[in-house]
């Protein structure tokens, strides 16, 4: 019996952990994957310089030189397209990634340490979200000026309190738990109680979050290159190319359709992962 016990608890171990993906988790890794693909090869496979003008040239139907055309200046439509996955992916990735992190450290020391802690980080918090969300974002992009550095500043600033709430119920939950009281009796540090014990455990909902909020990333990034607050010209991004090609709707509708259908397809990837995440750490 002693040897019985500890070798089937291992052998139930062993079958969890081989578990296998669920499928739309696989799915959206796949179209995301597609994408990172893209980005890292655009300057190989992208046929033509996504800022080359080539004037004589523009709003050019589809054809086997220009598969998706050109656009008002004459510029390779799929080659832009292209292009700007270096640009959207990576903002949009960091856009959900600093309010995480700085979310997650916030809310995991409002739970961990309470107190003045705790109301402090509580109603900094509460200030940020009693704004509306777009209009306080739209506020300090045009306090900032358009650019980059300015959407990433502006997007940690106004995103980091869903992580925060998110982390500080998932610890407050598990903080009287058995092991992070034996770690506390033991005598380790605040830093190795929350790393290695707190926040491992607190930390899934917001994997699944993050997923999904880069999809809200790329969606206001390319609202706000729509409106010209975004990413600035030439440098090619799918809501400027978008806004860009609605004067044009009528006759070269695949200038603005293309983009957003693009921005749908990364959408719809990272959207499954989500789910996917969601599904597979939720009997972990």
């Amino acid at each position: 019996m002693m040897t019985d016990g500890p070798s089937q608890a291992y052998e139930s171990d062993a079958v969890s952990s081989r578990r296998p993906l669920p499928g739309i988790l696989v799915a959206g890794t796949v179209i995301v994957g597609v994408f990172v693909l893209l980005a890292l090869l655009a300057p190989f496979i992208a046929p033509f310089d996504a800022v080359e003008q080539d004037i004589p040239n523009k709003l050019a139907a589809p054809s086997a030189e220009h598969w998706l055309g050109t656009d008002e200046v004459g510029r390779d439509v799929f080659s832009r397209l292209i292009w700007a996955t270096r640009v959207d992916l990576p903002i949009g990735f960091l856009a959900a990634l600093f309010p995480m992190i700085l979310g997650t450290f916030l809310g995991a020391l409002a739970a961990y340490f309470g107190g003045w802690v705790d109301f402090v980080v509580t109603r900094i918090a509460e200030v940020v979200q009693a704004f509306p969300i777009y209009v306080f974002l739209i506020a300090l992009i045009f306090a900032l000026g358009p650019g980059v550095k300015s959407i990433l500043i502006t997007f940690t600033v106004v995103s980091w309190v869903l992580y925060a709430r998110l982390i500080r119920g998932e610890i407050l939950r598990i903080r009287t738990r058995e092991y992070v009281q034996a770690a506390e009796a033991l005598g380790y540090s605040h830093a190795r109680i929350l790393t290695r014990h707190l926040l491992p455990n607190a930390g899934r909902q917001t994997l699944v979050y993050f997923a999904s909020d880069i999809v809200l990333a790329l969606i206001t990034l390319a609202a706000l290159s729509y409106f010209g607050l975004g990413v600035q010209p030439p440098t090619p991004e799918w809501g400027a190319m978008v806004a860009a090609g609605q004067r044009f709707l009528r006759t070269q509708w695949w200038l603005s359709v293309t983009p957003g259908l693009v921005i749908a397809a990364l959408g719809t990837g990272l959207s499954l992962i989500s789910d996917g995440l969601d599904e597979w750490l939720k009997d972990a």
